[in-house]
């Protein structure tokens, strides 16, 4: 018998490939021969292809349980539909779906030229309109780690994208890229926190940084300035963060790596560590933290750290000695908020 049905798979070699998805209502079995139905599927199993799809109608007594379970027994997946739905249209969905690994390396391609190649603005607005023509002016980006809630809400999700004339998702490896767009400013300033809801409907978010609105010229800068604002989310472990021009924090990031942010955390800390001993540095990198957070309130941060306010009153003074800015009250406080926010970026203690 196996070499049977071996020699007649063989004899379907140009019909049946590997990976191919079949669509049927069964009508082709007009005899009810159970014998030739078992074939047919054996031979679907033998090629490997992805599935069944089968359309309802009067045969379906032909899917018997040994069928059934050989199908069970090779992970084949049969697909049952409820409604007698038109072939064309089926095979529009099932184009959409297949369509979407293509389209999404396609939209990859571009991304990367807008974000990394030296483009002009007219060449910027000719690949976004390649990607989708159909953006409107203002366009504002989120871009976020986290993994899609099922592969089926991945291809509906995608789907959805494309149905939707005013946005654009992209996943670049494990960065994910939600382009939100709106014909006036004003509008699409509106839309954000509705469409931010929407991914976390599809996606376990684990962190997402959201540019600002810009024109479409301005596309490098807003998919930039979200991967931005990603990664200082991961760094600060925050589930959101939005970009925000007035933030000294986008400023320290960009410099944190570099060597004037070293040094003048460097000598900050040594300043702490010449007004205190070893044993008590973290509580007076808390104490300064608190200070800092609630905005020089001498009170607030007692209550913060449990202790009186006047032990509070004395670790901030005694530090303003060390950095030698008794008589200049803001620059102190310049400093102690770049430190405690770089503190914060490096994950010193001043973040514990």
């Amino acid at each position: 018998m196996a070499d049977l049905l071996l020699t007649r798979a063989e004899e379907n070699v140009n019909i049946f490939k590997e990976g191919d998805l079949f669509l049927t209502c069964l009508a082709q079995f007009y005899r009810k021969d159970e014998k030739v139905v078992e074939e047919y599927f054996d031979t679907l199993l033998y090629f490997g292809s992805s599935g069944l799809i089968i359309v309802p109608n009067d045969n379906m007594d032909l899917i018997t349980e040994n069928i059934r379970r050989k199908c069970d027994d090779a992970d084949y997946p049969l697909l049952y539909l409820k409604d007698d739905i038109p072939y064309a249209e089926i095979l529009s969905i099932i184009n959409d779906y297949i369509a979407v690994e293509t389209l999404n390396q396609t939209r990859t391609n571009y991304l990367q030229r807008i974000m990394y190649e030296p483009l002009s603005e007219y060449e910027t607005i000719e690949i976004i309109n390649r990607f989708n023509s159909n953006l409107g002016r203002y366009i504002q980006v989120a871009c976020f780690e986290g993994e899609i809630l099922s592969d089926i809400t991945y291809a509906n999700f995608h789907v959805d994208s494309l149905n939707t004339k005013s946005s654009v998702y992209i996943k670049e490896g494990d960065l994910n890229y939600y382009i939100v767009s709106s014909k006036q400013e004003d509008a699409c300033a509106a839309s954000p926190d509705r469409n931010i809801r929407q991914l976390y409907d599809n996606f376990n978010i684990r962190s997402m940084g959201v540019s600002m609105i810009y024109e479409q010229r301005d596309m490098k800068r807003a998919l930039l300035e979200a991967k931005s604002a990603l990664k200082m989310a991961v760094c600060l472990e925050q589930k959101e963060l939005a970009f925000s021009p007035l933030s000294t924090y986008h400023l320290l990031f960009e410099l944190k790596n570099s060597h004037a942010a070293a040094a003048f955390y460097d000598a900050f800390m040594k300043a702490v560590r010449r007004c205190t001993t070893e044993e008590y540095e973290a509580d007076m990198l808390i104490t300064v933290r608190e200070y800092v957070e609630n905005k020089g309130n001498y009170k607030l941060a007692a209550q913060r750290v449990n202790q009186h306010e006047n032990t509070v009153r004395y670790r901030i003074n005694k530090l303003k000695g060390e950095l030698g800015l008794e008589d200049d009250n803001i620059a102190f406080h310049e400093v102690l908020a770049i430190a405690v926010k770089l503190g914060a970026l490096y994950g010193s203690p001043l973040d514990k």
